[in-house]
């Protein structure tokens, strides 16, 4: 090791430096290793190899049982060398290392034992003395650390941790403030050694701490000194307040003595209660009037811990009020009461005996229970002389009011009785004053048939008095009040209401009146009559008729049509129309209206689109309404668009019908629309299409026009979107089916913007062909072609071609092996004009239901030019294509072995037949042959 190392190990490799001989013609035939302690010396060394043969360069010190080494000790070693002629070198320079140091041993807990009870808030903790195994090489005890916590077995957040290096190794004393009383804690401990290695913790032990005394509670209620107390007043303590977390108030205790701090023989001693915690009524009857008592009150804890006495504090009790008095006069309810009635109390009545009547107080108020300054109508204040009897001033009472009053007594004492129990009388009640009608105005017209009415407000010669309901009438002009037409009864509708529905007619004249009610069921006069007359009913909304909602292909001179008018009331007539047409749908503001009728007297209910209005091939929108012969517009009917006709009359009409498709009529004499439906398959009126042709996309388009046009017509076919579909795009056609048969009709070819032209007789469907069976072969690497149902990759292409596959059903080479079965009866020749060199990828598609046994052991054939040779590579079973690799192209099939122990059923055989027959009559047709894949 280097010079000075601590290890950690006590079996330590030693190594020195390669041998060196002057003479340069020796070698390393043994060396010695010694090693001493600090206090030894070589001559007695704790480890020699002595002349060692092995361990020329590095030697590991023998490991226990015969261990030489000590654990936490320096060692001082050195080495020489020996030649082959027996020569030793001399020692080499003296270096030093430490062997590692022990931990001490797991200290044991001692006190407090172990789940104790009972212990201080402040316990001295006390551990096992100090043990290491390294004590005989002067290990000593350097700190401890000592942890408590209240969750056992989980310091992460210890109440006390003393921290590393505490100097108090075997005992501590916990600080104040860090425990709680009646609270189990768990401690534990460890040491460490003068080389700061330190010990397992100790195993955990636990003690539980005694409950602590609760605080001292105070004297709430009645305040120290307090004079004039109730008679039986409820004492009160502070709240319970304990050191200890968790410590509830259980119990108090509560005494009263007449003799300050003479508790011996007390007035009220409670005893221990559990209901009265922090404040007790004292019963009737216990303490006496003008009497000066002391008290004091102690808490006591869920642990039966008792606190200290409160501190004594004293209070007198009062003198005792007169008996409450009653009201006597006027009755209760009392009506129609003088404005200077008389007030009669019942007699004075006092408990002290010997107490006399020295005063009273009398108030009145409008406001039940509330006798504050601002409601009171009246109060005497302290009145000596209106003892039991009272005459209401003059002056001071209004009519139809109902008052409240009471009456309280006092002593000579000064102390006053409870005010009496309130209760009322009514004054005299005078009616409200008579209405007035205010809307509508009289004579108002047009209003609706729910029509608000509306009154005056509320006025009464009382004053206080308030309305508190009205009646409402409305009669016919034939009519009478006797039997109204409506009649609210007594409504919460005060000085308006909305009359119901279905209640008045339409362009009618009707009177009404209305009174008030108030709070004293006293009736006004009825207001004066006024009238009204309702409104006229607008005409119903029209219907648009024609043209149909969405129509296409409509004369840029249409005629419009609206339903018939119709109007809610009887004898109205159509007068007047507006008819509107706009571009924009739902937009009818001045700019975007394409045609405006206005106020239209002639034409009601049909209108002809001016010519010179409407635009070729346009999507308009169209509205009507009608007025009745008062004036009234309906609302305008449910918008509905139509589109023109977008075959105008004229020489060279050019049309687009759709994205893929635009053409040019040569001239057009009378003006029509045209228009093109897509197939998805070849429509039923037309033959099959030519067999070495497919359309791009499947699509065949149906043309159609209801113009008369006379000349070819031009068509413009945008094939862009269907180039994955096209295999040689430089042979690409448009077939145009003329009734009998599909005629090439292609006039023109534009690859760049990938246009196709053609120029038709007439219209009808179309489709642009594809010569799906050649496919064109740019040069290039790796490039993969798909004619037919083939699927080639050329490994080099030099010379660009056109390959070509060609099917059929007959075999065009040599006979083939009587174990295989031609899958589909199918033969592929594949030829190409490109140069191409290296191997060729081929995959040949076959159908699922011309297999007859297993697809993933089908085999693809080649001839070679002399038999029929199996090329396969793989077969893909999920898109159904066989591949083999050939240096050269020619006839191939897709084969399966048949022959064996399980040949093909009769019904095999004849499902194979109706599928070869099918197939080729397919194939010739034009249409998907036997072996294609999709």
């Amino acid at each position: 090791p280097d010079d000075g190392a601590t290890l950690d190990e006590l079996s330590p490799t030693l190594e020195c430096s390669d041998f060196s001989d002057p003479d340069g013609d020796g070698s390393h035939v043994a060396s010695q290793w010694q090693v001493r302690t600090a206090s030894g010396d070589y001559l007695n060394p704790v480890f020699d190899s002595n002349t060692d043969a092995s361990n020329l360069t590095a030697i590991t010190v023998p490991p226990e049982p015969c261990h030489p080494l000590c654990h936490n000790t320096t060692y001082y070693w050195r080495v020489r060398h020996q030649d082959n002629r027996g020569a030793w070198s001399d020692w080499s320079e003296e270096t030093s290392f430490t062997t590692p140091n022990r931990p001490p041993d797991k200290p044991v807990n001692l006190s407090p034992e172990d789940k104790s009870t009972g212990e201080s808030v402040e316990p001295t903790l006390e551990c096992s003395d100090f043990r290491d195994p390294d004590q005989a090489v002067g290990d000593t005890h350097a700190a401890s650390r000592w942890q408590i916590t209240t969750v056992s077995e989980d310091y992460s957040a210890p109440v006390f941790d003393s921290k590393s290096g505490d100097p108090n190794l075997t005992s501590i004393t916990v600080p104040s403030g860090k425990l709680k009383g009646h609270t189990t804690y768990y401690w534990r401990v460890r040491h460490q050694d003068n080389h700061g290695a330190w010990s397992d913790w100790s195993v955990e032990s636990s003690f539980t701490t005694r409950s602590l005394q609760p605080y001292q509670p105070q004297n709430v209620s009645p305040m120290d000194g307090k004079i004039d107390v109730h008679i039986s007043p409820s004492l009160q303590s502070s709240g319970f307040w304990d050191p200890d977390e968790g410590d509830t108030h259980a119990a108090s205790h509560w005494q009263i003595r007449t003799s300050s701090g003479n508790y011996s023989d007390p007035v009220y001693d409670r005893g221990v209660v559990n209901g009265n915690l922090t404040q007790i009524a004292l019963p009737e009857g216990l303490l006496d009037g003008n009497t000066t008592y002391y008290w004091h009150v102690r808490h006591q804890d869920n642990h039966k811990v008792w606190s200290e006495w409160s501190g004594e504090t004293w209070f007198t009790t009062e003198n005792r009020k007169p008996a409450q008095p009653t009201n006597a006069l006027p009755v209760n309810r009392a009506t129609s009461v003088s404005l200077t009635p008389t007030l009669v109390s019942s007699g004075f009545s006092d408990p002290d005996s010997g107490d006399g009547h020295t005063a009273s107080q009398w108030q009145i108020t409008t406001i039940s229970g509330d006798y504050s300054v601002s409601a009171l109508a009246y109060d005497s204040e302290r009145d000596k002389s209106n003892l039991m009897e009272l005459v209401v001033p003059e002056g001071t009472l209004c009519y139809n009011t109902t008052y409240y009053w009471r009456v309280r007594h006092q002593d000579n004492h000064g102390a006053w009785s409870e005010w009496s129990s309130q209760t009322s009388f009514t004054t005299p009640n005078r009616a409200p004053d008579a209405p007035s009608n205010t809307s509508p105005a009289d004579r108002a017209t047009g209003l609706s048939l729910t029509p608000t009415l509306k009154s005056s407000s509320f006025s009464d010669p009382d004053a206080g008095d308030t309305h508190t309901a009205s009646q409402w009438q409305v009669r016919t002009a034939d009519g009478s009040y006797d039997d109204p037409l409506f009649d609210s009864g007594e409504s919460a509708n005060l000085v308006q209401i909305t009359l119901p529905s279905e209640t008045l007619y339409y362009n009618s004249t009707y009177y009404w009146r209305v009174r008030h009610k108030d709070s004293h069921e006293g009736w006004s006069d009825w207001s004066e009559e006024t009238s009204f007359t309702t409104l006229n009913r607008p005409p119903y909304h029209p219907t648009g008729v024609s043209p149909a909602d969405g129509a296409v292909g409509v004369s840029v001179t249409p005629t419009l049509c609206s339903s018939n008018f119709a109007d809610p009331d009887r004898g109205d007539w159509h007068t007047t129309s507006q008819w509107q047409i706009t571009t924009i749908s739902g937009d009818y503001s001045v700019s975007a209206l394409a045609y405006d009728s206005e106020r239209d007297e002639s034409n009601l209910i049909e209108l002809v689109v001016p010519e010179g209005t409407l635009c070729y091939n346009t999507t308009y929108y169209w509205r009507v309404r009608h007025q009745d012969n008062h004036g009234d517009w309906s609302g305008y009917s449910e918008e509905q668009p139509f589109t023109t006709r977008n075959t105008p009359a004229g020489p060279g009409v050019e049309l687009a019908l759709s994205d893929l498709i635009e053409i040019t009529f040569e001239a057009v004499s009378a003006d029509g629309h045209t228009t093109s439906t897509t197939h998805h398959q070849v429509p039923p009126e037309c033959g099959p299409v030519p067999p070495d042709y497919r359309a791009i996309g499947g699509i065949f388009v149906e043309m159609a026009t209801t113009a008369e046009y006379n000349g070819p017509v031009e068509l413009d076919i945008h094939y862009g979107p269907f180039q994955s579909d096209i295999t040689r795009e430089s042979g690409l056609k448009v077939f145009h089916w003329d009734g009998s048969m599909w005629q090439d009709v292609t006039t023109s070819l534009d690859m760049q913007n990938d246009v196709i032209t053609a120029q038709v007789p007439g219209l009808s469907t179309v489709f642009v062909g594809n010569p799906w069976r050649e496919a064109e072969t740019p040069a290039g690497t790796e490039v993969t072609v798909n004619p037919g149902d083939a699927i080639m990759t050329f490994s080099s292409v030099t010379s660009a071609g056109i390959t070509t596959v060609n099917m059929s059903a007959d075999n065009p080479a040599g006979p083939i092996d009587q174990s295989l079965s031609c899958v589909g009866r199918v033969f592929v020749d594949i030829s190409t004009t490109a140069t191409y060199s290296g191997p060729v990828t081929v995959g040949i598609r076959y159908r699922e239901l011309d297999v007859v046994r297993n697809e993933s052991e089908l085999k693809l054939f080649h001839w070679n030019g002399s038999k029929w040779e199996d090329i396969t590579t793989h077969v893909d079973t999920d898109n159904n294509v066989v591949y083999g690799e050939v240096a050269d192209l020619s006839p191939f099939f897709v084969g399966e072995v048949v022959a064996g122990d399980a040949p093909m059923s009769p019904t095999i055989l004849i499902g194979v037949a109706i599928v070869l027959a099918v197939g080729m009559v397919v194939y010739f047709a034009g249409r998907r042959f036997v072996g294609e894949h999709h």
